[in-house]
């Protein structure tokens, strides 16, 4: 994320730094803040000044900047960034986190995706996009069943399916799709198979 580092380390813990990120103002050498993700399967990601964390049980965290619902915790707008972990209500059974700049997606165990956060150029997968379109709580992306592995980059998202099969959604003014097109007019809010 933008002038953040989140780091999982061997003993257990993930390690966070800088802007709204800790109990502490925004700098250069604020001290690191440790969670506890020893059991279960931990995962971590970063999107611009806001960070997610799963620890033991399956349990989804995060904390940072939440203006536009990145955080998911059912708040959003001026005064809900959150300088201290916070449980997202919704998830379960949670392997796998991505981070886009304003938007993040969960894996659960069952192969299904969620996300939450900015959805201005359809990066949630949920069939609209647009202004007014973020949303502050997971929703589950539309078509994805037995998804093995999810990424996330700045206005867009990926899936990868257990049979070898790419889904893609979300900004393509760059072409980031793999559709061979792009543009503004070339984005999708719904996930479409990248095709090879």
């Amino acid at each position: 994320g933008k002038a953040l580092i989140t780091l999982r380390v061997t003993d257990g813990f993930a390690v966070s730094d800088d802007t709204f990120q800790l109990t502490v103002e925004p700098g250069n050498d604020p001290p690191s803040l440790e969670i506890d993700l020893a059991t279960g399967n931990p995962a971590i990601a970063a999107g611009a000044y806001h960070s997610i964390a799963v620890r033991g049980g399956h349990e989804v965290m995060a904390w940072g900047r939440n203006d536009i619902g990145q955080l998911g915790i059912g708040t959003s707008g001026e005064g809900t960034d959150q300088t201290f972990p916070k449980i997202i209500n919704g998830l379960q059974n949670i392997i796998d986190l991505a981070g886009g700049e304003n938007h993040n997606l969960a894996l659960s165990d069952n192969g299904s995706v969620w996300a939450w956060g900015n959805n201005s150029h359809g990066q949630l997968g949920i069939g609209e996009s647009g202004g007014g379109t973020e949303t502050d709580h997971p929703e589950k992306v539309l078509l994805l069943t037995d998804i093995i592995a999810i990424d996330a980059g700045y206005a867009h998202s990926l899936a990868l399916q257990d049979n070898g099969t790419i889904w893609s959604w979300g900004s393509n003014i760059n072409g980031e799709l793999g559709t061979g097109k792009s543009g503004v007019d070339t984005s999708e809010n719904m996930p479409i198979l990248i095709q090879t």
